[in-house]
């Protein structure tokens, strides 16, 4: 491969020296115009094509055309970084130091690392030596390259500036950064990145070293299952699981988690009667007592009021009836107050008794009578139970008493009779009427009539008359002069009772009316009528009341609208009406008067204001009701409550809230004055990084950090804080046997050792870390250091552990394979999951049709637990099957073996559910065919009922090894008895 130059390039100086060419430049500038290129290979020797212009390699890298890789450069080109140019690769076998060169005097060539940075290039010269020889110089004026230093500039000449100083790393977790050292010639500053809040995500995201912490925790159930955890563990969300449930007691938590608290306790009953009580056995978590009510003075209503275990007694008896009806009757029977019902009355007899009950005694028998008048006598017909006799007194004179004096049954007989007055006044009376002695009264005098008769009664007739009754004349009472003037006209005079009559019919003076006539006969008509009045206030109106002889009608004005002037403006009667009231003041200051009053506009004056009180009034007038009476506090914790003292004009109490299950937000949820009491503590890290911390600090749920684990030393502790003692300094050693191999159902000695560098002591387990999963195979001895056994069942690779344990728990362990191979060129094994009797059966087909169970067990063509090794085909045993282990009550297994199978015929497979244990079903059977040690075919079958047959397959042995065995499932199941 060509190697590229890392020593000087040497450029002939008189080669493209002179006055650098520029692209694109001015012709008459005296600067050369360099020629147009596609390639270097278009420019001439020292030439660089840039950018479409052929520069001399010198410009090239003085206009800053330089490379740093080789994928800078054209192809075939290599770059040399000591000079950013892009060169010829050197020959094969060149060394690359510039070969000796005869030079011409005079002849200069560039030497140097490079005029990259702050490097700059040297010259070598053709001189002579003090022999006259010419020859190259030294590389003379050179700058050579220094380590990078942060200061802007390309110190070691590479065409990079302060590259490999490195970086700067400031910050923890997500606020971890890393900066180059240097930028732009200054040393920089690293700036850690801004936290943000802490997530799960298993990041330091708030930057303070430590991972997920702070987080809120999870809660979740209810009442005593309430629970709270971190809600996030090693960058995962955790779910929250509530506790077990418990049953429910009085301790105000809800016990069986149901969301009730102290819910389903029993009722306490005491006192008897209308003592009895029955309360709740717990309120508030507290235990309850009962106490029995107070007795009652008993009434008759069925129950024990005074709570003395008797009902409705001493509520006395009750009476009614009089007489022979009279009766008595307890009051209240049976808890019903009782009616008395008298007796039935009878027909009264005179016995001293009050027969018929009406509260007298010998009532109603009357009294006997005898004689007349005043010898009438009476005398009760019954006295004292005893029947009565009447005798008449004796008669006398009769006189005018209204009494039957002398008892001949006629009263006041033989009295004379008065008379008295005179003229239509005479009058005859009887001198005695009803007993009483009468006066004679004359009849009433009347006026005299002038009608032949005494009608005063004073003895004369007709006296004082002045004219015949019914006698008629002229007559006119009017004033004098009037009398034919206008209406007035003479009426007539009627003499009656010897008297002249009112004048009738007579027109007198009447007072003028508007009719047009003289009413009043002075010869003038509708005279001195006066005016009509009407309306009121300021519509009252007057006018003349006739006019014309017709009468006038008065209107009254406009009413108009009622000001405050003392008049009736809107004429309803009213003066000043309906002109409202004035209110001022607020709440109780608050005042409302007439806003007119004498015809006077008035003025609101509020009232005094007073101190606030709870009554739903504004007493201090502020416009504002019961404000500023302050507030009532009750309750602590989550269960303080503060309520306005008033609300509505009515006090208020104030009830605390009701306690929850305290949970930690640094409030006292269950309000006994304690916050976030009963969370305990948490425990994390195991060995001496074991730490302790308070669940819950201020509210906010803790997160306990182990401490930080140190390499493990033998010192009986766990340093390294995975949670063994010890483990790695002075663990016990243990020692296994080599592995083995072995026949199937081999038992295999092992023999072990277990010694402690620290003299602990040991115990020893054996155990299994894997094996065929058919196979059931035990320890004779598990926790025997020395030696156990093994029995190795089925074919398959059993890994066993032995592991030692020391007094700290400082384990170690060991392990051997134990390999086991099956026996013979063809080799059948049947297990079972579920400890069972069940048989593994191998037929020849010269027993017959393998579907028939009848073929099988048939004797001798059936190897099984009956027939276990059967003599069959050539002579020997070579060829004969062979049941190497029947097991009646495992999981088997059971195996056929046969050491070189018969080629000529094919074999039948069966398995027999024999007997059915007690145990689970279904019972799965596994059957597996090795040909000469390679498992061919593995069959596995469910079985749920006794004596059923599965016939497995065919196994067919046409050639040597495996590659000539051939299995063909069958699987066809039957009753065999």
């Amino acid at each position: 491969m060509p190697r590229k130059w890392s020593a000087v390039v040497f450029l002939l100086a008189g080669v493209g020296c002179g006055t650098p060419a520029r692209v694109g430049g001015d012709p008459d500038s005296g600067l050369g115009v360099a020629p147009r290129c596609n390639s270097g290979v278009e420019c001439g020797p020292s030439q660089r094509c840039v950018e479409g212009a052929c520069l001399a390699a010198e410009d090239a890298i003085d206009a800053g055309f330089f490379c740093t890789l080789d994928q800078d450069c054209s192809k075939g080109l290599v770059c040399l970084r000591s000079r950013g140019e892009c060169v010829a690769p050197p020959p094969e076998g060149d060394s690359g130091v510039p070969p000796t060169v005869a030079c011409t005097p005079g002849v200069e060539m560039s030497c140097g690392q490079s005029k990259l940075g702050e490097c700059r290039l040297g010259v070598i010269r053709c001189e002579a030596d003090d022999a006259g020889v010419f020859a190259l110089t030294s590389c003379q004026g050179a700058v050579e390259g220094s380590a990078e230093a942060c200061d802007g500039r390309d110190n070691d000449c590479d065409g990079l500036s302060d590259e490999g100083l490195g970086d700067l790393s400031c910050g923890v977790g997500a606020c971890a950064r890393t900066v180059p050292a240097c930028t732009q010639g200054a040393t920089a500053t690293c700036t850690p990145g801004t936290p943000v809040a802490e997530t799960c995500n298993g990041v330091d995201d708030d930057c303070n070293g430590s991972i997920d912490e702070g987080l809120p925790t999870v809660t979740c159930g209810t009442g005593a299952c309430a629970r709270s955890q971190p809600s996030c563990v090693g960058g995962v969300a955790q779910a929250c699981t509530p506790g077990p449930s418990a049953a429910e007691t009085c301790n105000s938590r809800d016990d069986d988690c149901n969301g009730v608290v102290d819910d389903g306790m029993p009722a306490l009953s005491c006192g008897v009667g209308a003592c009895a009580r029955s309360v709740s056995s717990c309120v508030g978590g507290q235990a309850q007592q009962c106490v029995p009510g107070l007795p009652s003075a008993e009434s008759c209503n069925g129950q024990d009021d005074d709570c003395n275990g008797q009902v409705d007694e001493g509520l006395g008896l009750l009476s009614c009836g009089v007489g022979v009806c009279a009766r008595t009757v307890s009051a209240c029977v049976s808890g019903t107050a009782q009616l008395c019902t008298p007796g039935t009355p009878a027909a009264e007899t005179c016995n001293g008794l009050d027969d018929d009950c009406d509260g007298l005694v010998d009532d109603g028998f009357g009294s006997a009578s005898c004689g007349l008048g005043a010898c009438a006598r009476t005398v009760p017909a019954c006295l004292s139970g005893m029947a009565q006799t009447c005798a008449p007194g004796a008669p006398s004179a009769e006189v005018c008493n209204g009494l039957d004096d002398d008892c001949d049954g006629q009263t006041d007989e033989g009295q004379p009779t008065t008379t008295c007055g005179q003229g239509i006044c005479l009058r005859s009376v009887a001198s005695c009427v009803g007993g009483v002695p009468q006066a004679c009264v004359p009849g009433a005098a009347q006026a005299e009539t002038c009608d032949g008769q005494d009608d005063d009664c004073d003895g004369q007739t007709d006296e004082g008359c002045n004219c015949l009754n019914g006698q008629t004349r002229s007559c006119y009472s009017g004033p004098a002069g009037t009398q034919g003037v206008g209406r007035c006209q003479a009426g007539t005079q009627l003499c009656a009772t010897g008297q002249w009559g009112a004048c009738m019919n007579e027109l007198l003076p009447s007072t003028e009316g508007c009719n047009g006539l003289d009413d009043d006969c002075d010869g003038q008509t509708d005279e001195a009528l006066g005016n009509l009045s009407c309306g009121q206030g300021a519509c009252a109106r007057t006018v003349a009341a006739c006019v014309g002889g017709a009468s006038q009608v008065c209107t009254p004005g406009a009413p108009v609208l009622e000001v405050c002037n003392g008049s009736d403006d809107d004429c309803d009667g009213l003066v000043d009406d309906n002109l409202g009231t004035l209110s001022c003041g607020v709440g109780a200051c608050g005042r409302t008067v007439a806003a007119c009053v004498g015809g006077v506009a008035q003025t609101c004056t509020p009232g005094a204001p007073g101190t606030e009180v709870c009554d739903g009034a504004d007493n201090d007038c502020d416009g504002q009701t019961d404000e500023a009476l302050g507030n009532l506090s009750c309750g602590q914790g989550a269960c303080a409550r503060t309520v306005a003292a008033c609300v509505s004009g009515v006090a208020q109490t104030c009830s605390p809230g009701n306690p929850t299950a305290e949970i930690c937000d640094g409030v006292d949820n269950d309000c006994d004055g304690t916050v976030d009491d009963g969370f305990g503590n948490v425990t994390c890290g195991q060995g001496v990084c074991q730490r302790t911390v308070a669940s819950c600090v201020s509210g906010m749920a803790q997160s306990c950090t182990p401490g930080s684990p140190s390499a493990e030393s033998c010192n009986s502790q766990d340093d390294d804080c995975d949670g063994t003692v010890d483990d790695g300094t002075c663990a016990p050693t243990s020692t296994c046997p080599a592995n083995q191999t072995v026949n199937p159902n081999t038992s295999v000695t092992l023999t072990t050792s277990a010694t402690s560098s620290v003299g602990r002591p040991l115990s020893c387990a054996w155990s299994v870390v894997s094996r065929p999963a058919t196979s059931s195979g035990t320890f004779s001895a598990p926790t025997n250091c020395a030696q156990s056994t093994y029995l190795a069942d089925v074919v398959g690779a059993h890994v066993l552990r032995f592991t030692v344990t020391d007094s700290l728990g400082v384990s170690s362990s060991c392990q051997v394979t134990i390999t086991v191979q099956p026996l013979g060129d063809l080799w059948v094994e049947l297990t079972w999951n579920q400890p069972n009797d069940m048989d593994l059966h191998f037929l020849h087909p010269s027993g017959g049709n393998r579907r028939q169970a009848a073929s099988w067990s048939a004797s001798p063509w059936d190897c099984y637990w009956l027939n276990p090794n059967p003599s069959w085909d050539a002579a020997g045993t070579a060829d004969d099957p062979s049941l190497d282990l029947d097991d009646i009550t495992g999981t088997g297994p059971e195996n056929t073996r046969i050491n070189v199978p018969a080629t000529a015929h094919t074999y039948a497979i069966g398995v027999h559910m024999f007997s059915w244990a007690a145990s689970p079903t279904p019972v799965v059977a596994t059957v597996r065919v090795y040909c000469a040690g390679q498992l061919k075919a593995t069959r596995t079958r469910s079985f749920s009922t006794v004596k059923e047959f599965w016939v497995v397959g065919v196994v067919d042995f046409a050639g040597a090894g495996s590659a000539g065995c051939f299995f063909t499932p069958d699987g066809h199941t039957m009753q065999k008895p």
